[in-house]
């Protein structure tokens, strides 16, 4: 399991984060939790990419965006891979982009 953990923050209106990400492995999983993290339970998380590849992340970078409100101030991306079953993976997230939900950059 391998998390990235952002700074607290503060959202003002409905907005977007979107981000490109790799994965090339099948039981892998990617995830987005807000404002906490359990590592034994990401039942509260959202699910934005696995178990099952996508044609999409055979070709190249794959898109994944995900709503925050005012309530969330802190996210986790988690990527999740079940080693033992499935054998070794290999994650990448690039161009991460805070948008408003009409697509402009907020920062």
């Amino acid at each position: 399991m391998a998390v990235l953990e952002s700074e607290d923050f503060i959202v003002h209106g409905p907005a977007l984060l979107r981000f490109g990400y790799r994965r090339g492995t099948f039981g892998s999983q990617l995830f987005a939790c807000r404002n906490t993290f359990d590592p034994e339970s990401l039942n509260s998380c959202d699910l934005l990419a696995g178990p099952k590849l996508a044609i999409d992340e055979f070709r190249g970078t794959a898109q994944a965006q995900f709503e925050l409100s005012p309530e969330d101030s802190k996210l986790f991306i988690v990527a999740q891979h079940e080693k033992h079953q499935f054998g070794k993976a290999a994650f990448a997230i690039d161009n991460i982009r805070l948008t408003d939900i009409e697509g402009e950059d907020i920062c």
